[in-house]
């Protein structure tokens, strides 16, 4: 055998090998990029929702579900955003206090409706809703994006805020951080109800809140049961009486016959209410709190559903104003930046102001003639 023969036939075994092992998978190409570790969450609706471990780009849909991203310290993963979210509202304090970033997002849908073309352009690993089962579901088929359902807190401290957090935590990996918010929420409510518990025998006073936006605008006559504000301190929110849930418009002629001790108006809607009492001066005069000056501001909290932030903020007034030795040792305008911060990461009573969204007593006596 000559030399060449000898090296090729100790060499042809060892390539035999190679090939081989390299066929059973050696070469083989990788798809970790392309198929990422995934986890089931459950979500709002007991929906088993397969997400990425890692979950690095996120959209929301639906009334909610930005203001929870924004509590979940997750403003860095929002990929885009529904129209309106980044214009310049004060009453949506979650999307006010980063419109700058909000208003370059793309746009992927309108009040809930999504534009699911516009979400696979942006490629987000998850799409975090407030809709339905069956919304999320259709999203999901078409998008082909698992989509994870939070649900609608109605109030500041219910179990409906918790899970909330709770499942945006679990999607962005940011458990901690909602978790230490849900405490500070909890220690806010115990605070409130600390400092406004008496005897069964103490005489509440009772009060009404006007001007209250919902689907759009509402002047004096916009009021609300169960308003949150109202239930964290225990006032006797007249608007109970009526038996209808949740925000709707009473008779004007109702407010005159109640007489409320104390009136409350969601200032961003005072223009509103202002143009109507210019007009009808009569109906102040029959108010003992306008000729008292037992009239007051609240700001704005339920665009988009409920903004926590503002509605705790606007208990702590509330409060100030019905028992103010209870509330003696609070600065309603520290108070409100130390809650701001806490939930959006930015003190926001200073920007609030200058827009005109602030706490103070409202002079209505100026139209009475």
């Amino acid at each position: 055998m000559t030399p060449y023969a000898k090296i090729i036939a100790h060499t042809l075994p060892a390539l035999a090998v190679f090939l081989v092992l390299g066929l059973l998978g050696c070469g083989k190409p990788s798809n970790a990029g392309n198929n990422p570790p995934k986890r089931v969450i459950v979500d709002s609706d007991g929906r088993h929702v397969e997400i990425p471990v890692d979950v690095r780009r996120v959209v929301c849909i639906g009334p909610g579900a930005l203001r929870y991203a924004v509590y979940a310290d997750g403003v860095k993963k929002i990929a885009g955003v529904e129209f309106g979210e980044g214009l310049d509202n004060p009453a949506k304090c979650f999307s006010y206090a980063y419109r700058s970033i909000f208003s370059k997002l793309p746009i992927i849908g309108r009040n809930g409706t999504p534009n699911e073309e516009a979400i696979v352009v942006l490629s987000p690993d998850v799409i975090i809703t407030t809709n339905s089962p069956e919304s999320a579901n259709a999203m999901q088929l078409k998008t082909g994006i698992p989509a994870v359902t939070i649900p609608i807190p109605e109030s500041a401290f219910d179990d409906d805020a918790r899970s909330a957090l709770r499942i945006v935590g679990e999607v962005l990996g940011t458990q901690d951080r909602c978790l230490r918010l849900w405490e500070y929420i909890k220690s806010l409510e115990a605070d409130l109800k600390s400092r406004t518990s008496f005897g069964d025998s103490y005489a509440r006073p009772n009060a009404y809140i006007g001007g209250v936006s919902f689907r759009g605008a509402h002047g004096l006559e916009g009021t609300q049961s169960q308003y949150p504000p109202f239930e964290a301190v225990g006032a006797n929110n007249l608007a109970d009486s009526i038996g209808i849930q949740g925000a709707f418009d009473v008779d004007i002629e109702q407010i005159i016959k109640w007489d409320p001790q104390y009136i409350f108006l969601e200032i961003n809607n005072i223009a509103l209410i202002e143009g109507l009492l210019e007009k009808r001066p009569e109906i102040l005069e029959a108010l003992s709190a306008v000729r008292e000056d037992r009239v007051y501001s609240n700001v704005a909290f339920r665009f988009s559903a409920t903004n926590t932030e503002m509605a705790i903020a606007n208990a702590y007034y509330v409060g100030k104003v019905l028992y103010p030795e209870k509330f003696s040792d609070i600065d309603i305008e520290k108070k409100t930046d130390e809650i701001t911060k806490e939930f959006l990461g930015i003190p926001l009573y200073s920007h609030l102001k200058k827009s005109g969204c602030e706490f103070k007593k409202i002079n209505l006596k100026k139209f009475l003639k």
